[in-house]
């Protein structure tokens, strides 16, 4: 097959393809599925196809419109969106910070380390990093330490 004459073809083709389309949209109607549109539509492009294009056998198939079918698909999205939604038990868990779980500070800290702690703290809550519960639960514990 020589692939250049095709290539050196295209913009006739191009030119060609545009004008059947122009025809279509502006002398056939809308095309609904299985309207009389689209019926006239499919007539027009087999006698294009026929006359222009030298196809000897060209035929226009029916086909049953199935606006239903696309119930199919949205139980087969759903069923994924469920499966995503399943935690995967092999994962490594994420702990979730508590009042037991916040850094802890030895008892030998000296007073002024707890103060410095306690800075700390404060600091981490006012960015929003612990809750005020969790602040509260440290500032005992280092109040305990002065």
């Amino acid at each position: 097959m020589n692939f250049k004459s095709i290539i050196d073809q295209k913009d006739k083709a191009a030119k060609f393809m545009l004008r059947e389309i122009t025809y279509i949209f502006k002398n056939l109607g809308k095309r609904n599925p299985g309207s009389e549109g689209e019926k006239k539509a499919c007539e027009h492009m087999a006698k294009v196809l026929r006359d222009k294009c030298g196809c000897e056998d060209v035929q226009i198939e029916s086909f049953t419109e199935r606006p239903g079918a696309f119930y199919g698909w949205m139980l087969f999205i759903v069923a994924i969106i469920h499966v995503s939604l399943i935690p995967d038990k092999n994962a490594q868990q994420t702990p979730i910070h508590s009042a037991s779980s916040i850094p802890y500070c030895s008892p030998s800290v000296s007073s002024q380390s707890a103060a410095d702690e306690l800075k700390k703290y404060k600091e981490l809550k006012d960015q929003g990093v612990i809750t005020e519960e969790e602040f509260q639960a440290k500032k005992e514990q280092l109040l305990k330490l002065m």
